[in-house]
């Protein structure tokens, strides 16, 4: 049911090479369109059962990583383009920053945290 739930097309401006969890991530950690909890761990879990050579612990920090590394970068986007008349984008600034205080938590992240809080950072 959640995936007919889905209007959004999937497309690759600012393509890049990077980790293919990247691609794992961007796919089930959409900022215009939340994918349920349940969605998310279901879909990692299937991939650490696909390669079961991964390790589990460093698999959930790699991911805790490029969620945040992926929020930060839609974000810094979102704001410049809201800044340039993008006025569609301005509901969704709130919510991608309150996920990127969220994934901050994550202890692989608490150094860029500390970092926010030491510079004034506002997110």
């Amino acid at each position: 049911a959640y995936y007919k739930a889905i209007r959004a097309i999937r497309h690759f401006q600012n393509a890049g090479v990077g980790p293919v969890l990247y691609d794992l991530i961007s796919l089930v950690e959409s900022n215009r369109n939340p994918v349920p909890p349940a969605i998310i761990e279901a879909t990692k879990d299937h991939y650490l059962q696909a390669f079961p050579e991964i390790n589990a612990s460093l698999f959930t920090s790699g991911c805790a990583v490029l969620v945040a590394l992926r929020r930060m970068r839609v974000l810094a986007l979102f704001t410049k383009y809201v800044r340039q008349g993008r006025d569609e984008l301005t509901d969704l600034l709130p919510r991608i920053a309150a996920r990127l205080r969220q994934e901050l938590q994550h202890p692989a992240l608490k150094p860029i945290e500390q970092w926010y809080q030491q510079y004034g950072a506002a997110i």
